[in-house]
């Protein structure tokens, strides 16, 4: 989750003394460089803003002066204090960006991360397992398998249990693998740009899939639209390429099968996006009539993949997509985020799938996307490339009606 607060202007706002008085008493070391650097600008810039995070101040101001030496001494005070000091040409002469840290960073709870990656391990084989039709035959069981095993005998129990933790490995090691690949490009994008970031938090449930996702926090606020472009579009593709190559192994592997068998029963069924539709007529080629393909665990933790992978994509808010579309399109985002999200409910007539991720949207991950600290930096041409292809794996593998159940007649 990102923090955000608004500008201050530091020239202009007589209430700053009253708002920095209400933080926490700045070690004496870190009072001295907040002064220092504060008087920096005051004598260096016409005007700039200060911005106040959680843990550290960002100093944002543009002027028609090079200031090489100056920005120079600068840049070093900064670092002996752990910040840093940023440059970047622009129309109107240089954009000149200082970070101080003034807090220590929360030493990471590495037991905690591990601890949830294990659970969440733990309930997707469960969950995965589960879907096996050999398992539901053994449902109950498993206790069973275990005496065999103490008793040295293997039956009928210990089979039943092999194709649960087959089964179960099959799709929680992929569909883990997407979703760690998903979360450390949102880590390392936000490390590149030396924005404070928490390992993945991963989210088990013992229904379902057998986990909600995983997140990780951001604790630092993103300069401007292109680090919320580059840290909000690196999880998605990094997921998507992951997922494309472990769902087309899985449809290629899963089999093609009559549905007679299952006449007069209720059976869920997947939806199938453009891409998916692709991929199937390549690898399968026209199903006939009564048959359908039997998807294997492999091929639905790809099918997972590409879900999440869209769902992330959806441009509203904090979402990934939300990230991309405000980058790109600037305050144009508000108008489409509304529609996308009347789209949503829209989609609720017809589906009851997509129910709990609107409450979500509306309740946590909120309509709009919040401003970064400077939005006059625009996206360069290789960036808007990059985001009109993540619109495009947007595009190719939402499914407007994940799960549906169909009665076999």
């Amino acid at each position: 989750m990102i923090r955000w607060h608004p500008f201050i202007d530091r020239p202009q706002d007589a209430d700053f003394k009253k708002k920095l008085y209400k933080l926490p008493s700045l070690p004496p070391e870190k009072s001295e460089a907040y002064r220092w650097v504060d008087d920096w600008f005051m004598v260096n810039v016409p005007s700039y803003q200060v911005h106040l995070a959680p843990r550290e101040f960002y100093f944002v101001a543009e002027t028609a002066d090079a200031l090489p030496s100056e920005i120079s001494e600068l840049g070093d005070r900064l670092g002996e204090q752990g910040g840093y000091c940023h440059t970047e040409a622009t129309e109107k002469g240089t954009l000149l960006t200082a970070k101080l840290p003034v807090y220590p960073d929360p030493r990471p709870r590495y037991y905690l991360h591990v601890g949830l990656f294990l659970a969440t391990l733990f309930t997707t084989v469960c969950c995965g397992g589960m879907g096996d039709i050999t398992l539901i035959e053994y449902k109950g069981q498993i206790s069973g398998a275990i005496i065999e095993w103490l008793d040295g005998n293997m039956g009928a129990h210990t089979a039943a249990f092999e194709v649960f933790l087959l089964d179960g490995l099959s799709f929680a090691v992929p569909f883990l693998l997407i979703l760690t690949f998903h979360e450390f490009g949102h880590y390392f994008a936000a490390r590149h740009h030396r924005v404070l970031a928490t390992l993945p938090f991963y989210l088990p449930i013992p229904i379902g899939i057998g986990s909600f996702g995983a997140v990780i926090a951001l604790r630092s606020p993103l300069l401007n639209r292109r680090m919320v472009f580059d840290v909000g579009v690196a999880g998605p593709l990094a997921g998507f390429v992951v997922a494309l190559p472990i769902f087309i192994y899985g449809i290629w592997t899963s089999e093609v099968g009559s549905l007679a068998p299952l006449l007069g029963k209720s059976i869920p069924q997947e939806g199938k996006s453009l891409l998916y539709a692709g991929l199937l007529w390549l690898s399968k080629g026209p199903i006939p009539d009564g048959h359908d393909i039997f998807l294997n665990p492999i091929a639905w933790a790809g099918w997972l993949g590409m879900f999440i992978t869209a769902l992330n994509l959806v441009p509203i808010g904090q979402l990934d997509g939300g990230h991309v579309i405000f980058s790109m399109f600037g305050a144009a985002h508000r108008k489409i985020a509304r529609l996308f999200f009347v789209v949503l409910i829209g989609l609720c007539l017809f589906t009851n799938s997509f129910i709990l991720f609107v409450l979500l949207v509306f309740f946590l991950v909120k309509l709009d996307h919040p401003p970064s600290v400077d939005d006059r930096r625009k996206l360069d041409l290789k960036r808007l490339c990059i985001g009109w292809v993540t619109i495009l794996i947007f595009l190719l593998t939402f499914v407007p009606s994940p799960i549906t159940f169909t009665l076999i007649q």
